[in-house]
């Protein structure tokens, strides 16, 4: 996750990050409906899994109410295949370049 935060300029202290096994509901439909985020990464989520009520393809970019989405394969998954590091960044791109 690091080195994905590096690549586009910034760092694990400047986000805010949700381990669902570490918090009590996965509902983050208000990260939507209340602009509460400016950029959402799900790394091997589905939005369904938290309530967002948006539909996302892998690696495919997504403005939605204001806050970029980006649903990719789970970092450990992303880690071992170079081809899903190629398809992170490639989307990455579209996002924050």
């Amino acid at each position: 996750l690091t080195k994905v935060l590096a690549a586009v300029k910034y760092s694990p202290e400047t986000v805010d990050l949700l381990e669902l096994d570490k918090i009590g509901t996965t509902d983050a439909s208000e990260v939507l409906r209340d602009r509460l985020a400016d950029y959402v990464l799900l790394f091997g989520v589905k939005p369904e899994s938290l309530s967002l009520p948006v539909a996302l393809e892998l690696f495919e970019p997504r403005k939605e109410n204001g806050v970029w989405m980006l649903m990719s394969n789970s970092l450990l998954r992303i880690e071992m295949e170079e081809s899903k590091r190629r398809d992170l960044w490639n989307a990455l791109k579209k996002v924050f370049l």
